[in-house]
C-alpha cells in the first residue's frame, strides 16, 4: 500500500493503467468509491437516518449516486439534489441505477432548504482547474451555512487538487474520503482546513510500480 502524496495528474496515471491493465473498468471503480464513502458515512455516523447528496454532473456526481444507492437500499431517507445532468457515461448509470430504487432526485433550485442528519459532497472532483460559479457555488454555499456533518467524496468541492487553494467557495467538509492515493490539496493551502479528517480507501490492492516514482 503506498500512502504517499500525490498530484491530481500522478492519480490519473494510476488508474489509466488500472483499466490499461483491466483490474477494473471505470463503472467498477466507481461502484467500489462510492461503496466506500458509504461505509465510511456509516461507521462515522452511526445514528443518521436521513442525508442528503449533492452531485456535480461528472464522476464525482457518479460516486455521489451509488452513496444515494446504497443509502436508499439500507433504508435512509436519502435526497438528491444535481447541479446538471450527469455527462459522463457512469454517472449517467449511477443516477439510473439510484433513480430505479425510488432515491428522490432533483436539480438545485436557489433559496433550496436542506434537511438532513449528514450532507454528502459529490460536486467536483479533482479536475477543478477554474473559479466555482452558479449552480454549483450555490450549492457549496448552502452545505456550508447547514450545521450539520459534511462528508466530501474524494476532496472537498472546491479546493485545487494540487495546491489546496479555494476556487472562489470551497466546501468546508468535517471528513473526507479520498480514493487510490493522497491527494496534495487535501494538506496544502486551506484545502488542509476545508478536508477536516481525511479517510484513504485505496479501494484496489496495487503492487509498487502501479504507483509514480
Amino acid at each position: 500500500m503506498d500512502t504517499h502524496i500525490y498530484s491530481s495528474e500522478q492519480v490519473r496515471q494510476i488508474e489509466q493503467k488500472v483499466f490499461a491493465k483491466n483490474i477494473v473498468n471505470s463503472n467498477d471503480l466507481m461502484i467500489r468509491a462510492g461503496q466506500a464513502s458509504f461505509d465510511v458515512l456509516q461507521q462515522q455516523w452511526p445514528n443518521a437516518k436521513r442525508i442528503a447528496v449533492m452531485c456535480g454532473n461528472g464522476n464525482n456526481g457518479g460516486d455521489g449516486y451509488v452513496v444515494a444507492y446504497l443509502a436508499q437500499q439500507a433504508n435512509y431517507q436519502v435526497d438528491v439534489f444535481f447541479s446538471a445532468p450527469p455527462k459522463t457515461v457512469d454517472a449517467l448509470q449511477m443516477y439510473q441505477q439510484a433513480q430505479a430504487v425510488g432515491v428522490s432526485i432533483q436539480p438545485w433550485q436557489a433559496e433550496q432548504i436542506l434537511e438532513a442528519d449528514v450532507v454528502v459532497d459529490a460536486l467536483l472532483g479533482i479536475g477543478l482547474n477554474a473559479p466555482v460559479t452558479g449552480a454549483l457555488a450555490e450549492m457549496i454555499q448552502a452545505i456550508n451555512v447547514y450545521d450539520v456533518p459534511v462528508m466530501a467524496i474524494d476532496i472537498p468541492s472546491g479546493i485545487a487538487a494540487d495546491t489546496g487553494a479555494v476556487c472562489g467557495v470551497a466546501v468546508d467538509a468535517e471528513l473526507t474520503v479520498c480514493f487510490i492515493a493522497y491527494k496534495l490539496g487535501l494538506f496544502t493551502g486551506e484545502g488542509k482546513t476545508y478536508a477536516g479528517r481525511v479517510v484513504l480507501k485505496h479501494l484496489l490492492q496495487l503492487t509498487p510500480d502501479f504507483y509514480p516514482k
